[in-house]
């Protein structure tokens, strides 16, 4: 939906007529620093004509220094029957300052958006880049998007990345005074002006000389870093619909307005209801039913038309059909059950990117897809419309834990979708490896996944064959010289957390290293090693961005029996951030290794930081550990 803020807020306007520029030697060597791209001139100007009607102006210079650089210049807009976009200039300058070319034509390519089964969205994509890869380079541009239906504002992002450095950048809003434009975000940095004229009011931010920030592996979201500001109007009305975005409840009563007289269904789709719950007592059954009979007999396609993506298609119309985007198929879940007597509320919600965050103190058309709610007497129940394969009342990583409006008839009602534990939110992974005289190997193996990791293993590996489930789990277990016997899948459902389990059967050449009667075992092998070495990263605050945990249970048994001579000792790391633990057993000729790794989501203090690259260091060298072994008579 608001796929022009996905744009670049690099904006500045310049004269097209001069072929010279600023060479990139006057660049600042602060801002050089640790900079894929500086902006040296950014200038975005946003004119609010009426509660219909914007338009939005950008114009940018950008320093690019590598192929990263490059890739953070582009972008892509979604031009409709409301939003038009024109690339006016696009113009390359090389090091010194020079012009070079107008790459105008080549940077911008326009198409049709066609999804699954070949279906039509009303509108275009407009994909913008310099089209020219000798670096260092600058690239001047500007570009124009008109609004004939504004449900919601552009967001402003002067620094988009990290590893960005902006010399100015600098925003304006104009607007009548009669529109109220609410405004949220970061501006601490930020200078603020404010210009009252007879035409309205003319509001202005600009940042200076903001250097680049190094993106490390603990990096915090953008929008806990960088200046940002988030636009939302107060009034507004698209395609004669008027809404009101002040408050959630409001919002959520232009939603259900739009969804109104949509959920009737014909004599004959009731029928198929009836006969399809009439064997189940239990709401929940009943629901369970027509879930699996929504996903038996539909398919999920893109169909953004209408007002502005934003109205479902009827009920009827996409039972009939067969296929639905995510608005039309939750709309036809939610008209099944009520044809059932079980009442549930069509919700929007923001999928995707966990680290966008809806902010509850600020209302604004923030979501992109549709999910439906099913509040039982005694618990909640969620559905994801458009998965043909998700268990009833799973949601994964898409949408799980993050702000959701539910959309009822006296409003909205701003919740939260439920987030997995650590416990939950796991893959465990269990190997009995017999080693014989040759000292090669055979593996039988079980890798289970549930919480978010379910719904990670169970899309990927249902629409594999054989040929390329095999070479999925060598990527994943990291193995050489196998030879599979068998790989099977299965799902265990249990208290609504699904486990997606593969089991798997191969023959391993050198699961060892022999050396006369010595053998050489990395008791590691299959789990998810962290290679990684953290170190000479200033102290900061971090983030850990999801609950998550692993356990890794392997068997070694020998053909003879065996004597340790260097079986380290057990390890146990617990800290507020997470817990490590190693364990080792040897008997005989069994040499058991079991590997618990647990994390915990949140944001932690700079002092915690030294603790956390202890933590993982450890991780790193135990994982790196082999083991000596020496054959008893």
């Amino acid at each position: 939906m608001r796929y022009f803020l996905l744009i670049i807020a690099f904006l500045p306007f310049g004269s097209i007529a001069q072929k010279t520029i600023l060479p990139l030697i006057t660049i600042d060597s602060a801002l050089m620093h640790n900079a894929n791209i500086v902006v040296r001139s950014s200038n975005t100007d946003f004119e609010i004509n009426s509660a219909r009607k914007a338009t939005f102006v950008v114009n940018n210079t950008i320093a690019i220094f590598n192929k990263k650089g490059y890739n953070d210049v582009k972008f892509s807009v979604v031009s409709d029957k409301f939003k038009s976009f024109k690339l006016n200039f696009m113009d390359i300058y090389d090091a010194q300052g020079n012009f070079v070319c107008s790459t105008t034509d080549e940077a911008h390519s326009k198409h049709p958006v066609i999804t699954a089964g070949d279906v039509f969205i009303d509108g275009d994509v407009n994909n913008v880049e310099p089209a020219y890869h000798k670096f260092p380079y600058t690239v001047s541009y500007r570009y124009t998007i008109t609004m004939h239906q504004v449900v919601e504002y552009p967001d402003w992002f002067p620094v988009i990345d990290y590893n960005v450095s902006v010399e100015k950048a600098k925003l304006s809003l104009s607007h009548p005074d009669d529109l109220v434009v609410r405004i949220n975000g970061s501006i601490d940095s930020v200078k603020y002006s404010e210009n009252h004229l007879a035409s309205g009011t003319i509001k202005t931010w600009e940042i200076n000389n903001y250097q680049a920030v190094n993106k490390l592996p603990v990096a915090l979201p953008q929008t806990q870093v960088f200046p940002f500001l988030e636009l939302s109007p107060t009034k507004f009305k698209a395609s004669g619909f008027e809404g009101d975005l002040s408050s959630w409840n409001s919002f959520g009563l232009w939603v259900n307005d739009l969804n109104k007289d949509l959920q009737s269904l014909s004599e004959d789709t009731r029928l198929i209801v009836k006969r399809t719950t009439e064997n189940f007592s239990e709401p929940r059954e009943k629901a369970k039913a027509l879930y699996e009979l929504l996903q038996e007999n539909t398919r999920y396609v893109s169909v953004q038309i209408g007002i502005g993506g934003w109205q479902p298609a009827s009920a009827e119309d996409t039972w009939e059909t067969g296929w639905g985007d995510c608005k039309a198929l939750t709309n036809l879940m939610r008209a099944l059950l009520a044809e059932a007597g079980i009442n549930s509320h069509y919700c929007i919600i923001r999928a995707g990117d966990p680290d966008f965050r809806v902010d509850p103190l600020f209302p604004a058309n923030n979501f992109n897809h549709a999910i439906l709610c099913i509040p039982f007497e005694n618990d909640t129940s969620w559905l994801e419309c458009t998965s043909q394969t998700s268990p009833f009342g799973y949601l994964g990583s898409f949408t799980s834990d993050r702000n959701v409006l539910i959309v009822t008839d006296r409003g909205g009602v701003l919740t939260k979708t439920p987030a997995f534990s650590a416990d939950q939110n796991s893959i465990k992974f269990s190997a009995n490896i017999v080693i014989d005289h040759s000292n090669s190997g055979t593996v039988s193996m079980e890798l289970s996944a549930s919480g978010d990791k379910f719904g990670s293993f169970s899309v990927g590996f249902n629409n594999l064959d054989e040929q390329e489930r095999q070479e999925a789990l060598i990527d994943i277990l990291q193995l050489s010289g196998v030879d599979f016997q068998s790989i099977s899948t299965s799902v265990l459902n249990e208290n609504m957390n699904p486990v997606f389990i593969i089991s798997g059967d191969f023959y391993m050449n050198n699961p060892l290293i022999s050396l006369g009667n010595r053998l050489i075992v990395s008791p590691s092998m299959f789990c998810a090693r962290n290679t990684a070495v953290l170190k000479d990263i200033p102290l900061q605050k971090f983030m850990i961005s999801e609950d998550y945990s692993t356990v890794n249970e392997l068997t070694f048994t020998f053909s003879d029996n065996v004597k340790g001579l260097n079986i380290p000792e057990n390890m146990h790391l617990e800290y507020e951030f997470g817990l490590f633990s190693v364990t080792y057993e040897l008997t005989e000729n069994l040499l058991k290794y079991t590997r618990t790794y647990k994390q915990n989501k949140g944001i932690y203090p700079e002092e915690k930081l030294n603790d956390y690259l202890t933590f993982k260091e450890e991780i790193r060298k135990s994982d790196a550990i082999k083991i000596a072994l020496q054959k008893t008579e």
